[in-house]
């Protein structure tokens, strides 16, 4: 049973549910994470995207204690790393010559220092993303970076499975898929740095909209589906709350930590 009268830890999703749009994070959300880190509470990110697949522009506007990005591939509190996992290079060899073969499918190689994109229409470099346009130069251009996770769409073709299977969790997402690290998830990652900073899964709370957040709503100990939530994460999630455009994250903060009832 959550009681916010010990510490507590919030993780919260990012993509259509921190943000609303352009990365900038509502203002009640800022507030309401500082107002829970005043109280002792700890607040983290937890998102699938990769470490540098996280804007700078929106670091910038959170004051938080630390994240876990790449679907738990990376964990970071405070300014210490406490974790990093990458997928094998010889797996990502295999995959960036397989999406050159098919050219049907886009794929994103989200790393730890930059993103590499192959086929999804990208032509210029941009903050998040470098384009590559043969496997060779994928590899001469990551060599020394680590990648954490890989975006394909619009599906995920069965040869690309068989592939990487011994590496991949592959997350359906819709019109694309993620694929984290085998053995990693934003469950796992959270579970972790909850034992990292000594809180207890009771006194959790995960806020996130889609499948990959599913794992980690139900392992905490309340887990809270935003208004704009896949049906599918709201039937399983503990509470529902405003949509991420009506700053959900807030409301939801304000109601487990400042509403003055157990949940």
């Amino acid at each position: 049973m959550l009681d916010p009268r010990q510490r507590c830890a919030v993780f919260i999703d990012i993509d259509s549910t921190l943000i609303a749009r352009d990365f900038k994070v509502p203002q009640r959300n800022l507030e309401a994470i500082a107002r829970a880190r005043q109280a002792g509470h700890a607040v983290f990110i937890n998102t699938g995207r990769s470490w540098s697949n996280i804007p700078k522009m929106l670091r910038d506007q959170l004051e938080i204690d630390g994240y876990v990005a790449g679907n738990g591939a990376y964990l970071r509190l405070g300014e210490q790393e406490l974790f990093r996992a990458s997928f094998p290079q010889g797996a990502m060899k295999a995959a960036a010559e397989f999406i050159f073969r098919d050219r049907d499918h886009w794929l994103v190689f989200e790393g730890y220092l930059r993103n590499y994109s192959i086929g999804n229409g990208l032509r210029q470099p941009n903050e998040w993303q470098i384009p590559v346009e043969s496997a060779e130069e994928f590899l001469a251009l990551s060599a020394g970076d680590e990648i954490q996770v890989l975006a394909i769409g619009p599906t995920v073709p069965e040869e690309f499975l068989s592939l990487l299977e011994d590496d991949m969790t592959v997350l359906p997402m819709g019109h694309y898929a993620d694929c984290a690290v085998k053995g990693r998830s934003k469950a796992i990652g959270l579970l972790e740095m909850l034992d990292a900073i000594g809180v207890s899964r009771e006194n959790s709370i995960a806020i996130g909209d889609s499948g990959n957040d599913l794992e980690m709503l139900q392992c905490v100990g309340v887990g809270v589906a935003v208004g704009n939530a896949d049906p599918a994460v709201k039937a399983h999630a503990s509470l529902i709350t405003a949509s991420n455009v009506e700053s959900g994250v807030a409301v939801a903060i304000e109601q487990l930590l400042f509403g003055g009832n157990q949940i």
